[in-house]
C-alpha cells in the first residue's frame, strides 16, 4: 500500500498570516486536528490543535508564530508502513504529503489504522 492510497487529497490549509482564531474555526469547523500552513501552495509549517490552544495567544496573533516548521513529510508513492513508521517514532499524528515543496495531502494514524483494517477484512475473506 502506498500513501497515495489512504492521504487526503487537497486538504484545506492556512497561511502563515492567518489569524488564531481563524485556524480555530477552521480547525473547529473541519472536524481535524491539523492544518497545513502554505504559501503559494508550498509547504511551510504546520499546526496542531496544541499549537493553537497554548497559553498566552491571542486571535489575532498570526499562525506563523506557533506553527511547527521543522516537518516531518512523506511522498505520495512512500509505502504506508513507512509513513506510519515515522508517525509512530516521532510521536506525531498527521504527515503532510508532499511532491517536491508542494503539499498535495495529508496522512493521519485515522487513515493508516483504515488502511490496516481494510487489509484485516481483505486477508479475511
Amino acid at each position: 500500500m502506498k500513501v497515495h492510497e489512504w492521504a487526503s487529497p487537497d486538504p484545506e490549509t492556512c497561511t502563515p498570516s492567518t489569524t488564531i482564531g481563524a485556524a480555530r474555526r477552521a480547525l473547529h469547523d473541519l472536524h481535524t486536528h491539523h492544518l497545513p500552513v502554505v504559501d503559494d501552495g508550498r509547504l511551510v509549517g504546520i499546526l496542531s490543535d496544541r499549537d493553537l490552544y497554548a497559553p498566552g495567544l491571542d486571535d489575532d496573533d498570526e499562525v506563523e508564530t506557533v506553527m511547527s516548521t521543522d516537518l516531518f513529510t512523506t511522498t505520495p508513492h512512500e509505502p504506508l508502513s513507512d509513513a506510519a513508521l515515522r508517525m509512530l517514532s516521532e510521536g506525531i499524528n498527521a504527515l503532510p504529503v508532499v511532491d517536491g515543496e508542494m503539499l498535495v495531502g495529508v496522512i493521519t494514524t485515522t487513515d493508516c489504522l483504515m488502511a490496516l483494517m481494510e487489509a484485516d477484512r481483505r486477508a479475511r475473506a
